[in-house]
C-alpha cells in the first residue's frame, strides 16, 4: 500500500523500471539481456474506479468512488 499522494509517483517508477541501463550496459543492452534471460520482464499500472454496490453509471465519479492502483511486473 501506498498513500495516495504517492501515487503520481508511479509513471516515473514505471519507466525507470523499462528503460533504465546499468553501470555496464545501456538501457537497450539491459533489456536485450533480460529478455535473452528471462523470456522478458515489464511493468505496467493498472488504474481502475471501484464504485458503490448498486451504482450501474460507468460515466459519473461520485464523491467516495475509491481508486485501486495495481503495478504490474
Amino acid at each position: 500500500m501506498i498513500p495516495f499522494e504517492d501515487s503520481k509517483l508511479l509513471p516515473s517508477l514505471i519507466t525507470l523500471l523499462n528503460e533504465a541501463g546499468t553501470s555496464e550496459m545501456d538501457a537497450t543492452d539491459f533489456r536485450n539481456y533480460i529478455g535473452k534471460v528471462t523470456g522478458g520482464v515489464d511493468a505496467s499500472l493498472e488504474i481502475m474506479s471501484v464504485k458503490p454496490k448498486g451504482w450501474d453509471d460507468d460515466i459519473k465519479v461520485l464523491p467516495g468512488t475509491n481508486l485501486r492502483t495495481m503495478l504490474f511486473l
